[in-house]
């Protein structure tokens, strides 16, 4: 059985959301914290449930932002 934590993070729940809203490069949420300050949380609450280093996953998240930056940037559709 898997655990997904509530919005506040406190409290377990085995309810899954309908949808998440990932912000990869803060575009649609202004917050004073950085993007990456941001992820860094993330990744320190649940890279261990995970069975990775905190830091293996802020990479994974860092390239794939840089990813999607790249690919948005050269989008002919755009």
């Amino acid at each position: 059985m898997e655990i997904c934590y509530t919005f506040d993070m406190k409290r377990p729940t085995n309810a899954f959301p309908e949808a998440m809203l990932f912000d990869m490069d803060g575009v649609l949420l202004l917050i004073t914290q950085s993007s990456d300050q941001s992820w860094s949380s993330v990744c320190q609450l649940f890279a261990f449930s995970l069975g990775l280093a905190p830091e293996t996953l802020l990479d994974a998240f860092r390239q794939s932002r840089k990813i999607y930056k790249h690919k948005i940037k050269y989008d002919p559709e755009k």
